[in-house]
This record gives C-alpha cells, sequence and structure tokens, in this order.
C-alpha cells in the first residue's frame, strides 16, 4: 500500500482538485490518502464528502498550526503503508499513472527513495524540472528506510523538505525516474507566490538552518563525508552568489549573520575533498545562475569569495537581525 499524505492549511479552494488527480490514479485501489489539517479555519467533511466514497481517505488534525513539515512529520507518525508520497493541498499528480510510475520505479528495484521530474506551473510559463533532492515534487519514499534511520521533518515553516531529503542524500541516495510525475500549480495565495522577494530573502535564514539540520543527523548516521563536504562548500558559495545578488538589498548583513554556522563547517570540511572536486562544486553552483539576467552583477562585482568568507566574521557586522 501507499500513503499518500497532504499537509492542509486552508486549502478548501484547491485541494478538491488535488483528490481528483488520486482519484484518477491507475492504482488508486492501493491508495491510502490521509489529509493532515495543520488547524485550518475549518474541516474538509465536505471537500471530501463524495470522493471519500470512491477513495480512502482520513483526515487527522494537529495539535496546533507549526506548518507542512510538522503536518508531514505528523501524517508519517499516523500512517502505516510500506510507501510514502507528500502531495501539496494545491498541487497535483501529472497523469494517471504518475503513481503506479513511482510505485514500479522503487519497488521493483528495491530503492529507498525516488524523485521525478515535475512541472512548475507559473503564471505565464510552465517549468520541467529534472533531477531535484530538495523538494518534495514527485517522490517516493520507503517508509521502513525512513525509520530504521530517524529520518524527521524540523519544525521550521520554510525549507524543511531541504533538511530531510538532504539527510537521505547524504546516507543514501535518491534514484533518478526520468519521467513527469507531478505538477506545483501556480497559486497566488501561496506565501512562496507572494512578496516573492521578501520571501525568498529571509528565507534563506532557514534553508541555511536546514542544511546545518541535515549535516548533523547524516553524521549520526555514518554519512558520505565527501558527500557531506561538497554539500557544504556548494552552499557556503550559495551564499556568497546570494550576498552578490541581494547586495543592494537593505537587509543584505543578515547572510553573514545566517552564514555563520555554515562557515564554521566550512573551516572544517574544505580540505576533506580534492581541489579538482571543489572546482566542480563551485562551478555547479555558478552554472546554476548563468539564466539569471543579473549575471553580470555576479561577474563585476569587486567582492571576492574570500572577501565574503571574511567579512561573516567582522566587528562591523552587527549581531541583530534587521528586521
Amino acid at each position: 500500500m501507499i500513503d499518500i499524505i497532504i499537509p492542509a492549511y486552508n486549502a478548501h479552494d484547491t485541494i478538491k482538485r488535488t483528490l481528483y488527480s488520486i482519484l484518477t490514479q491507475s492504482i488508486k485501489e492501493n491508495i491510502k490518502v490521509l489529509i493532515v489539517d495543520d488547524c485550518s479555519d475549518q474541516g474538509y467533511d465536505d471537500e471530501i464528502k463524495d470522493i471519500s466514497k470512491l477513495i480512502n481517505i482520513t483526515i487527522i488534525r494537529t495539535p496546533e498550526n507549526l506548518g507542512p513539515g510538522f503536518a508531514r512529520q505528523y501524517g508519517m507518525e499516523h500512517s502505516e503503508s510500506e510507501y510514502i508520497i507528500f502531495l501539496d493541498a494545491d498541487d497535483m499528480f501529472y497523469n494517471c499513472f504518475s503513481v503506479e510510475q513511482l510505485y514500479n520505479f522503487i519497488n521493483e528495484n528495491n530503492f529507498n527513495a525516488v524523485c521525478s521530474d515535475f512541472l512548475e506551473e507559473c503564471e505565464n510559463s510552465i517549468i520541467r524540472h529534472g533531477f531535484n533532492d530538495i523538494w518534495m515534487h514527485g517522490k517516493i519514499y520507503r517508509r521502513n528506510f525512513i525509520e530504521k534511520n530517524s529520518i524527521k521533518f524540523n519544525n521550521t515553516l520554510a525549507n524543511e523538505d531541504t533538511g530531510f531529503n538532504h539527510i537521505i542524500s547524504l546516507i543514501d541516495e535518491f534514484k533518478y525516474l526520468e519521467d513527469i510525475t507531478y505538477i506545483w500549480k501556480y497559486n497566488y495565495k501561496s506565501i512562496t507566490r507572494r512578496n516573492n522577494y521578501e520571501y525568498t530573502f529571509n528565507s534563506l535564514d532557514g534553508y541555511i538552518y536546514n542544511i546545518c539540520y541535515s549535516i548533523e543527523e547524516a553524521l549520526k548516521k555514518n554519512a558520505n563525508i565527501e558527500k557531506v563536504s561538497k554539500l557544504i562548500i556548494g552552499t557556503m558559495y550559495e551564499m556568497y552568489f546570494n550576498y552578490l545578488k541581494y547586495i543592494k538589498y537593505e537587509k543584505v548583513n543578515n547572510i553573514f549573520i545566517w552564514s555563520k554556522k555554515i562557515k564554521e563547517l566550512f573551516l572544517i570540511y574544505n580540505t576533506k575533498i580534492s581541489n579538482y572536486d571543489k572546482k566542480k562544486v563551485v562551478e555547479e553552483e555558478f552554472y546554476k545562475r548563468i539564466g539569471n539576467l543579473d549575471i553580470i552583477d555576479y561577474l563585476n562585482n569587486r567582492i571576492t569569495f574570500d572577501d565574503f568568507l571574511n567579512s561573516i566574521d567582522c566587528e562591523n557586522i552587527s549581531n541583530e537581525i534587521i528586521i
């Protein structure tokens, strides 16, 4: 059986569409749906009334509103099927074979975690995402592997998927199914769609926290040190490029404060891989940004990576986050 866990907070306008995409699945008889109501203003009984006659749906409610990470973890702890898929309450499966494709790939090959391609529906365009081991979209997990290794979401309100999935990548790996199985639907009410500049910048704090969380948890589970080192080096350069991106933003110095922990890890693990591998990691981080129209700012900026690294501990940097 497969548990599809749906964290839901005031998702009454979209969750029916999400459930219909489950209803059309070719192996719906092998699916259990668990809606985790993260203390929405009202319940979801009306939304599931008709659909629950056709597929197995259960609703549970979290003790308080703590965000999608807590809701996903709560859902895992209140379900028991062999496989787990997470589906957001405003998203949907790509077609009627999506779950079957994921299930066959992980089950027949005895994999622990699988990721597939997914579509990001933007306001005026569609983007196809290939291999991605960060977001929850288009993934399936073997429960026994998750429980055996005590892999858990933390309670941060953003980037909790980063922490969860990176633990898996550091101690094992995601196997790649090169098919589209998931649609990340455009939702103007979504926090990631509103005040995008502000949200994207402030989410860097949670991103760094979850990277450090995943490293600390993975090291307890005999993580691959080369993978750990590459992640730390890549994240340090990622924060450098974000600093250049936001350099004219009044709150940019917050990046120095958020980056202190990753710098501590960088100084420890920087020498644990070869210069050749280190160069490859840095090049990957740079080429991720080639499509950015502001790339010329990165190339022309006189602030080097070493300048950025040294500035993290500068005395003239305030220890207080700028609100």
